[in-house]
């Protein structure tokens, strides 16, 4: 994160009246991504994605972005058939993220939930990324085992 995106962090906290909801959107919105710009094909994809599953989606959000970058490299690839995979991955996001929330919501200081927000979301996507690559691995070895 650099500096600024701190200082606007930081700011967030410090403002009396900013909400909690607030603090957590600029904590997100400070960590590192992409400034690479989407398609509006994928963009609608990913808003859809959320609209199905009734997400509450602020506008400007990076993840919609990001997702939405991944799926232009997927057309770019002309691997489209691997946007199958978009709801599971909807649906295990909307698991982690349920597990997220559940650890954040006993921090009740501004401080605290943006330092949970910015750590969390960092080291967090990071282990997920760890994980999935262990359970695919787990899953390969059982057909491998079939077979």
């Amino acid at each position: 994160m650099t500096i600024a995106k701190a200082q606007t962090v930081l700011a967030a906290v410090d403002a009396p009246d900013a909400s909690l909801v607030e603090i957590m959107e600029v904590a997100q919105r400070a960590l590192p991504m992409s400034r690479q710009p989407a398609s509006p094909w994928a963009v609608a994809l990913v808003k859809e994605a959320c609209s199905q599953r009734d997400w509450i989606v602020e506008e400007g959000n990076a993840g919609i972005m990001m997702v939405a970058q991944v799926l232009d490299v997927l057309h770019d690839l002309g691997r489209l058939d691997l946007l199958s995979l978009l709801p599971a991955s909807a649906d295990a996001a909307d698991a982690v993220a349920r597990a997220d929330v559940g650890a954040i919501a006993p921090v009740k200081d501004r401080a605290g939930t943006a330092n949970m927000v910015v750590v969390g979301t960092a080291l967090g996507d990071r282990a997920l990324q760890g994980l999935r690559r262990i359970a695919q691995g787990n899953y390969v070895r059982r057909e491998a085992a079939k077979a």
